[in-house]
């Protein structure tokens, strides 16, 4: 599974493709690159397209409808035309020793100007920004050669916004994450996925809860003390149960979630709150409580 990467600090490491969603970064689906013995391309198939079809198969997104922003190590005229036969749209860079046409491939626009050029249902697009010395190449299935008010085409506002998933992804784990040295490669990406799974949680939670949204932090100490209270309960028959109540900042108290009833005027006011839910909570009711 050690690859040999250049452009990462370290030369060696392992490669996961994914499959990221664009607006909430959910990872939908992650595969690990076993090296091109373990893992052939096929004949006539460059390697990009193979990778994105398998993700895309796995994860039983084909036939859909939906739309891949890929850069440049996978975007190619054959993964446009193998996934517009699967009725799924593609918007990416390209590499220049791509096979394209020779009207794009040999375009120098100026700063500013765009070229534009259709091969059947594939669109693609040079244009060179003004702060950039070299142009750079897209194609798309979906969009058209259409220019926005401030002169830039279309398809690379869209490449903008939709593009960077993965990194953005990639950052997020960063934040929370342990670095746990080990010598084992195969602990390490299990420790990689441990943290993909927890961000996924925390994605789904974000979005379908109806209490106030707990930090990431919050997040992970939540899930790590019911697991912890889990296992105790398993192995010595009890749980802390404090362990879920946290003490409210100084001269600060709350309506206690279980023993309060404002609709009968009953208030009992207590300086600890439910640490996975933050509402006013007493020692004493937590058994009573659920969140």
């Amino acid at each position: 599974m050690l690859q040999y990467i250049p452009s990462k600090r370290s030369w060696f490491g392992v490669k996961f493709w994914m499959v990221v969603e664009s607006v909430t970064w959910y990872v939908l689906q992650m595969d690990v690159f076993h090296e091109k013995r373990f893992d052939p391309t096929p004949a006539g198939t460059l390697q990009g397209t193979n990778v994105v079809m398998n993700l895309m198969k796995k994860s039983h997104l084909l036939g859909k409808g939906f739309h891949i922003f890929a850069d440049s190590f996978f975007a190619s005229l054959n993964l446009a035309n193998v996934l517009l036969r699967e009725r799924t749209y593609l918007t990416g860079t390209m590499r220049t020793n791509r096979s394209m046409p020779q009207m794009i491939k040999n375009a120098r626009p100026q700063a500013g100007n765009v070229v534009y050029a259709r091969q059947r249902q594939n669109m693609l697009c040079r244009f060179r920004d003004h702060n950039r010395k070299k142009p750079v190449t897209l194609v798309s299935t979906y969009y058209n050669a259409i220019d926005t008010l401030n002169g830039k085409p279309r398809i690379i506002g869209a490449y903008n916004t939709f593009m960077g998933g993965v990194d953005l992804s990639d950052q997020m784990i960063g934040a929370y994450n342990d670095h746990r040295k080990c010598s084992k490669v195969w602990k390490k990406n299990i420790y990689h996925i441990f943290h993909r799974i927890m961000l996924n949680a925390y994605i789904l939670y974000s979005h379908n809860t109806s209490l106030p949204v707990m930090s990431r932090l919050q997040f992970n100490q939540s899930v790590i003390e019911s697991l912890a209270s889990a296992s105790l309960t398993h192995r010595c028959g009890y749980v802390n149960r404090q362990a879920r109540v946290k003490k409210l900042d100084v001269r600060k108290e709350r309506d206690c979630v279980v023993c309060s009833d404002r609709k009968r005027n009953i208030s009992k006011r207590s300086r600890t709150s439910c640490a996975r839910c933050t509402r006013g909570l007493h020692a004493a009711c937590l058994q009573r409580h659920e969140c």
